[in-house]
């Protein structure tokens, strides 16, 4: 998948502490993505890299789940993932925290995945979606200070 950087000059991990936003998957059985750590090489000759956080809702909440995972030149890895209630159609608040190796996911307000790697510690942020028509509001960026 393919994503375009969401913030302008966000270049480098170390500038954001937290990527949040409102997520609708839509009806579809489809995913939608909020990418952290992201490059997007394909103008090199090759696939993104990065970390993913996929949202999944199946059959309007049968079998729905949070994934985080990681991209490597076109090769996935599940680095942890967890089933949730989650219906196509309800917005919701997803809340991706990053700090040195560690990954922090909430979703609706709780913390549903916890992982460490030191794949990337650098890159940018984005969304997408895969067969679903996913929409996105109240995307925000958690600046360090």
């Amino acid at each position: 998948f393919r994503a375009r950087e969401l913030a302008a000059g966000l270049d480098r991990m170390e500038t954001y502490a937290a990527f949040a936003a409102k997520v609708r998957v839509g009806t579809a059985a489809g995913v939608a993505w909020l990418m952290v750590r992201w490059a997007d090489a394909s103008g090199a000759g090759g696939a993104a890299k990065g970390y993913y956080v996929e949202l999944a809702a199946r059959a309007l909440g049968t079998n729905a789940r949070v994934l985080l995972g990681k991209s490597d030149g076109g090769r996935t890895e599940t680095l942890k993932q967890a089933d949730v209630q989650l219906t196509g159609t309800e917005w919701y608040p997803v809340y991706v925290e990053v700090c040195g190796p560690r990954i922090r996911v909430f979703f609706a307000g709780q913390e549903v995945l916890d992982a460490e790697d030191e794949a990337y510690g650098a890159g940018g942020v984005g969304m997408a979606s895969f067969l679903c028509g996913a929409q996105f509001a109240d995307v925000k960026i958690k600046v360090m200070k």
